[in-house]
């Protein structure tokens, strides 16, 4: 049985002009990319929400840090319905995050590949698998 991601509007960090609907894989692609946006605490109605990688970027780059990230981020990914499991890998430099994801969902898998700077965090790649 196949289940509905369900219809959104398009975008990440506002609606686009156009009002468009979002394909169901690429509204899970915005909903996995706004969660990893959002600093814990700032929705009013909704303070578990969010995983801020922007806040991490800066951390320590060791071993713990890197591991605590990747868990940080699985763990927020897992809290949308829509994910079954999230596997997460997280490659430190100096002045980024890479971060690579396989999500699990009853629609079948989908890989994220994403970059954190000081100022962002882009979505380098998607893809169902």
């Amino acid at each position: 049985m196949a289940i509905d991601f369900g219809d959104d509007i398009d975008g990440v960090l506002d609606v686009n002009s156009d009002f468009a609907i979002a394909t169901p894989e690429r509204a899970l692609v915005q909903a996995a990319l706004r969660r990893l946006t959002t600093p814990r605490g700032s929705l009013f109605y909704d303070p578990e929400y969010g995983y801020s990688l922007l806040a991490r970027v800066a951390d320590t780059i060791d071993d713990a840090t890197t591991f605590e990230t990747a868990s940080g981020v699985r763990a927020e990914l897992e809290r949308d319905e829509r994910v079954l499991s999230a596997e997460v890998e997280v490659i430190r430099t100096e002045l980024a995050l890479d971060v690579r994801v396989r999500l699990e969902t009853n629609e079948g898998p989908y890989r994220l590949v994403l970059r954190a700077t000081e100022v962002a965090v882009d979505l380098l790649s998607s893809e169902a698998l």
